[in-house]
């Protein structure tokens, strides 16, 4: 049976897995090893990291491995090792296209196609955020706001709001084992309170204090005023 070129890309994008918990002592030789008691492995990509563990992608030659890997999790590479499987989403050709010309003008996407990310280490750079959050959809921009003396925070942009709703019934997320992300709803300052906001704090806003995750003792979350991204 001939396939469609749609039916080509699905299954090209099912060839994929997110692996996360990568130890910094591990090699792709031995990565590779591994997952070929699965299947037939085409390749793996491991992003480094300084004081993070690693993460990467496997590619497999067909997706019958993939869904054998996500039905047996958790996956140990070895007894104290739990290594963090996801399915990995590709983009189309039309996506992609979409995203190169984005970057040549200003574009002001959904609300609900965007999420607040706060708690993010200041060693970590946005292609490697980008890589990240691509295994709950297609992303098409993340923007950092980079800070001194406290963590970072920024808004990642997917291409419609199923990743959105599908990390927040995730939560918590953990960029690594010891980094818990800080993700919340993206919420709209109106035109004055971002004007506002430029000139001097709204009265009654918090004070110092990194961007956090919810309290375990029902507290807010010490979240900046900021306008829509765009």
């Amino acid at each position: 049976m001939e396939l469609s070129f749609r039916d080509c890309h699905t299954e090209i994008c099912h060839m994929d897995l997110f692996v996360g918990n990568i130890p910094h002592d591990v090699e792709k030789t031995e990565l590779v090893e591994f997952f070929e008691q699965f299947g037939s492995v085409l390749d793996f990509k491991i992003i480094s990291r300084g004081k993070h563990p690693n993460f990467g992608f496997v590619v497999f030659n067909n997706s019958e491995p993939v869904q054998k890997i996500l039905s047996s999790r958790p996956i140990e590479l070895f007894d104290n090792v739990r290594l963090n499987v996801q399915e990995k989403k590709t983009r189309s050709p039309r996506e992609v296209e979409g995203r190169e010309s984005e970057g040549r003008r200003m574009v002001r996407y959904p609300d609900a196609h965007q999420l607040f990310v706060g708690n993010i280490p200041h060693d970590v750079e946005k292609p490697e955020l980008m890589e990240f959050f691509e295994q709950f959809g297609s992303v098409l921009d993340f923007k950092i706001i980079c800070r001194e003396k406290h963590p970072n925070f920024g808004f990642v942009v997917f291409n419609d709001s199923e990743p959105v709703q599908k990390i927040l019934s995730s939560r918590p997320i953990e960029l690594f084992e010891d980094v818990r992300l800080n993700v919340q709803k993206k919420m709209t300052c109106s035109p004055r309170e971002v004007e506002c906001g430029d000139a001097r704090p709204r009265p009654g806003a918090p004070r110092g204090g990194g961007v956090r995750g919810p309290s375990s003792q029902g507290g807010g979350t010490n979240k900046p005023s900021l306008g829509s991204f765009e």
